[in-house]
């Protein structure tokens, strides 16, 4: 299942006659889904299901499928507005804290869930090193799981090769401070927008409190785009309010 070649994969055997053949390309699907961030996998448990992700290295793979084009933008970014070093210094920030995230979520999954410790559903004394790997996948083990899952909500794939929602509290603040801030990087060309308009609503904050005109990249920030910034900031919560 785990091929580019013409030949086919069936889940059943050939010599049912009583079930349908499914054939699928796993693979194929497997890299448009997380170059394309679409995050919705062929099997229902998505990359945890061993035909779309068998191994560690083709997980490995998958975290970079998912970042490449993310993280690649303020390269771009920087290039087209004549001034590389720009783009670094946003690559730099997303980049921070995109593996801070990473580290407080490792640091929290290692440790064991303290709902069933307070329930004394869990026993920790003689074994203090217990690490939660409810919903992961033993293959994967924390490490690979939290990079994945990190990866996966940072760049608005949604992919999923463990289960969120048997996460520990702080894993779980800190995808939802991703989505919350919806850069770091976020999606393709989404994620960068985003993160330009926040650092022009920095800027004009901070240029009027030391009395200075803001500018960015040589141009002034003035009431029109301060406009068109916090107009952005407010359409998703209005329709949001609104619709609901």
């Amino acid at each position: 299942p785990q091929t580019l070649r013409t030949r086919h994969y069936s889940p059943y055997p050939r010599r049912d006659k009583h079930r349908h053949s499914s054939w699928v390309r796993v693979a194929s699907l497997e890299s448009i889904k997380q170059l394309g961030t679409n995050g919705a996998g062929f099997y229902n448990t998505n990359s945890a299901h061993p035909y779309e992700n068998p191994t560690p290295l083709s997980n490995m793979i998958e975290i970079l499928e998912m970042s490449v084009f993310t993280f690649s933008i303020p390269f771009f970014f920087g290039r087209m507005v004549g001034r590389p070093r720009e783009g670094w210094i946003l690559f730099a920030v997303v980049f921070s804290i995109n593996i801070a995230g990473f580290f407080l979520i490792d640091h929290a999954e290692r440790s064991s869930n303290p709902i069933l410790i307070s329930h004394k559903l869990l026993q920790t004394t003689n074994n203090p090193s217990i690490k939660n790997m409810e919903g992961k996948e033993v293959r994967f083990g924390i490490t690979q799981s939290t990079l994945y899952t990190n990866a996966s909500i940072a760049t608005f794939n949604g992919g999923v090769n463990s289960a969120i929602d048997s996460m520990n509290p702080v894993s779980i603040s800190v995808l939802l401070s991703y989505i919350v801030l919806g850069d770091v990087p976020g999606g393709k060309g989404v994620g960068f927008l985003t993160l330009l308009r926040e650092i022009l609503l920095a800027l004009f904050l901070v240029g009027m409190m030391v009395g200075r005109q803001p500018e960015y990249l040589g141009k002034k920030i003035e009431n029109r785009e301060i406009k068109f910034v916090s107009l952005s900031f407010l359409v998703i919560p209005l329709l949001a309010l609104g619709i609901t």
